[in-house]
């Protein structure tokens, strides 16, 4: 073990000493037990779906420096045709819809639900401009290469990360949400795994 090891070891014990003193005196001693339950109720399935994307970041970041050491990440994966494009934008303009249908299907539609499709719709729209956007040397010819792949896969990853995140910050989430979050995941990851398939 190094010095530098010795001292970042250090530096966490202390970090998680403070953490336990801070919750020792500002939770249990400050008698704020329903405020934690209710902190720990909303960043549950934020940190899920965080860690999951954690998890695909770092598995790729890892592919990502393999390809680029063989000098094969501009390798093109899959060709499209127009047809694979049109429905592309199908799934990407269906998403949001979907993501409001889940909570009017209970009728608890709200506007925080309609700010959520809305900015899915946003980013989609936009996401799928960046995938489809014309490239050098292809002329019309619409290939996808290993880079784009990774970069759509994690995309797809921080969709659910963005809708708890809209219904964290209206101070609740509730299972409408962590619903909206699981088809924003599941939608796009299978067209994803149809897309590159081909």
């Amino acid at each position: 073990m190094t010095g530098r090891d010795m001292v970042t070891d250090f530096l966490n014990y202390v970090f998680l000493f403070l953490i336990s003193i801070f919750f020792l005196f500002y939770v249990v001693l400050g008698n704020r037990l329903e405020f934690f339950q209710e902190l720990l109720r909303i960043l549950l399935p934020f940190s899920i779906f965080g860690l999951l994307f954690l998890v695909v970041f770092r598995i790729r970041i890892i592919n990502i420096k393999r390809y680029k050491k063989e000098h094969t990440e501009e390798d093109v994966i899959v060709y499209f045709t127009p047809a694979d494009r049109r429905k592309d934008l199908i799934v990407r303009f269906g998403l949001p819809f979907i993501v409001l249908f889940i909570p009017a299907f209970d009728a608890l539609l709200d506007l925080v639900d309609i700010f959520q499709a809305l900015l899915i719709f946003i980013i989609n729209m936009a996401w799928h401009r960046f995938l489809f956007r014309p490239r050098e040397g292809t002329g019309s010819i619409l290939n996808l290469t290993k880079i784009d792949r990774i970069k759509d896969e994690l995309f797809i990853y921080l969709l659910p990360l963005l809708v708890i995140s809209i219904a964290a910050l209206n101070g609740s989430v509730d299972n409408t949400d962590i619903t909206q979050a699981l088809a924003a995941l599941a939608i796009p990851f299978s067209w994803h795994m149809i897309l590159f398939k081909k």
